[in-house]
């Protein structure tokens, strides 16, 4: 996923947030940070053209408690039954830090259903890569608005804890998913990984949010249905949460090939740099697979 932080500090200045707020963000983006911050001006942060999820970075988010106040939160949400930073980036346990979750199992996932109800959140990228696999190569596609505005991706928070076993230090740190939903059918042509369907998960994409859809994504889950809410009621705040995760118009999008994200044995990787997001033919695809006659179409 690509997301600057620097502009996603400035989109935090101009929804209003105090001097002092913006303060606490930096402050807790350098804490759940591995990343180097030289100072603590906005020109001093550093710029996230293409990282990987895996990495964990910081995202700013939106959250249903207080949608006014952004918060800091990790990419990689960690279930409550994790009880140290060993389980929580355990590679050989991907359901303790998990990048994504399916939007139509948010309320009937044990692990899952608490922050449906409190802890949902959005976050605004500019725009995200998928890859294309065809003939045993994948090809890199990068995803955006087609007016090259913000992309509101709902997302689930929760705040974790757990013991770091090397200092014995109670980590408290907030984490969070995005949501994923069906795919619409510039998504389906292009996010084609063998290994999804085969699990049976279809063609997926990221969950973006129509600007006017926010709001009621982020609607608070009322006190009376907390508690004495008949089933009837809470399937309905469910059923309306649900209905907005649907795939995203595809007249609102635009995407194009990009050169590879990570190193290959005759390609070099570009980096975090400006240029990966740039448009790269691929002489070896078949662009009619994604919906383009040839690469001129673009």
């Amino acid at each position: 996923m690509s997301y600057l932080v620097k502009n996603q500090l400035k989109q935090a200045l101009h929804q209003g947030l105090k001097k002092e707020q913006i303060e606490v963000l930096k402050k807790d983006i350098r804490r759940i940070s591995s990343l180097a911050i030289k100072n603590s001006t906005l020109d001093g942060w550093p710029i996230f053209h293409h990282i990987s999820g895996f990495a964990h970075p910081p995202l700013i988010a939106y959250h249903s408690v207080n949608p006014f106040k952004a918060i800091a939160a990790e990419w990689g949400f960690v279930p409550h039954w994790v009880q140290s930073s060993g389980e929580a980036y355990n590679a050989s346990k991907p359901y303790n830090n998990i990048l994504n979750v399916q939007s139509q199992t948010l309320f009937s996932k044990h692990a899952f259903t608490k922050a449906a109800r409190y802890g949902r959140c959005v976050v605004m990228i500019e725009g995200y890569y998928e890859s294309h696999h065809y003939k045993g190569k994948t090809y890199p596609f990068y995803i955006y608005h087609k007016d090259r505005k913000p992309m509101y991706v709902a997302a689930l928070c929760r705040r974790a804890k757990w013991v770091d076993k090397e200092t014995g230090e109670l980590v408290h740190k907030n984490v969070l998913a995005t949501l994923t939903c069906e795919a619409n059918s510039t998504l389906s042509r292009i996010h084609n990984n063998p290994n999804m369907i085969q699990r049976g998960n279809g063609h997926r994409m990221l969950v973006i949010l129509k600007e006017e859809d926010v709001s009621g994504y982020l609607k608070p889950f009322p006190f009376a249905i907390r508690e004495n809410g008949a089933p009837k009621e809470v399937l309905n705040f469910q059923k309306e949460i649900i209905a907005l995760c649907k795939p995203f118009p595809d007249d609102a999008l635009s995407f194009h090939s990009v050169a590879p994200l990570k190193q290959r044995k005759n390609q070099p990787y570009l980096g975090n740099i400006p240029a990966i997001k740039e448009a790269y033919h691929w002489p070896s695809f078949d662009y009619s697979r994604v919906g383009l006659e040839t690469w001129s179409d673009y």
